[in-house]
């Protein structure tokens, strides 16, 4: 039994070792634009539609195999100008294009479109980290953001046509923090008080693709509900970050006695808003 259990652990290494040099990072950057090359286009912009300058735009093909290959090839790379503009080409190789053989093995073949928004201020900007808290506590909810900022957007894409135009524009807010105050609720164990707020964030996508942030192209970005819980006093003021010059969807949500109860409020967000918002249950 022991001699199986070591060969197993020796075999395990090995196949470490191996999917580890398979693994596979090549550059593939064009400086001529042809008649046959894919072109990636479109603008990024903030609040009022404010160009944003300096946001990396990159993309790359990926060419994965489970448990065996692994290949990234960069194939464009540029970064906004002053209207926030930005236009990639590249040119789709044999190789990455799907053949029969791959619709009947494990081959996965496809692009990302990355914007990398490191030059921008992670203070003034929503990034993607902002939206995605970690869970510290199920019962009574609660949640931190993540200390690392990630500020970088990802769009996945199955495949590019050779000499095709594509348009891709993005939404990046500006943040406004918000107080609001939760009273009148008097918390017994198991019950908790939370706000959430949504707002329009991240790709501009077609009318049918659905999903869209009310009366806006783009997607939701949200600020997830368990990232402020009332469970320990009768009141309590939390600063919520919305959307700078935007609609806002703030969220209440209490449990109470095991009932849950919700409630939305909509609040166009400006310089003017009130810094302080009271509700009461």
């Amino acid at each position: 039994m022991k001699t199986k259990r070591i060969f197993r652990m020796v075999l395990l290494f090995f196949c470490m070792i191996s999917l580890a040099g398979c693994q596979k990072e090549e550059w593939n950057i064009e400086s001529v634009e042809t008649e046959e090359s894919t072109v990636v286009e479109g603008r990024v912009i903030t609040s009022n539609g404010t160009p944003l300058a300096n946001v990396v735009v990159k993309v790359d093909f990926h060419k994965t195999k489970w448990l065996a290959y692994y290949k990234t090839r960069h194939k464009a790379e540029t970064t906004t100008d002053k209207n926030g503009k930005y236009r990639l080409f590249f040119t789709v190789k044999d190789d990455e294009l799907e053949t029969e053989a791959d619709k009947n093995s494990d081959v996965n073949k496809d692009y990302s479109l990355i914007f990398d928004m490191k030059n921008l201020d992670s203070k003034k900007y929503f990034m993607a980290s902002d939206m995605v808290p970690i869970i510290t506590s199920v019962d009574p909810p609660m949640a931190e953001l993540a200390e690392e900022v990630d500020a970088k957007i990802d769009l996945f894409v199955s495949s590019f046509e050779r000499g095709k135009t594509y348009t891709q524009n993005l939404y990046i807010p500006q943040k406004r923090y918000i107080q609001v105050t939760l009273k009148g609720f008097i918390p017994k164990a198991g019950d908790y008080f939370s706000v959430s707020s949504a707002f329009p964030y991240g790709f501009e996508m077609d009318p049918e693709q659905g999903h869209h942030f009310p009366d806006t192209p783009y997607g939701y970005g949200k600020m997830n509900d368990y990232l402020f819980a009332l469970h320990d006093a009768e009141q309590k003021t939390y600063q919520v970050p919305c959307a700078l010059n935007e609609n806002n969807i703030l969220t209440l949500i209490r449990k109470k006695d095991g009932v849950y109860h919700a409630e939305e409020h909509q609040l166009f967000v400006t310089e003017d808003t009130p810094e302080n918002l009271v509700y009461e249950y």
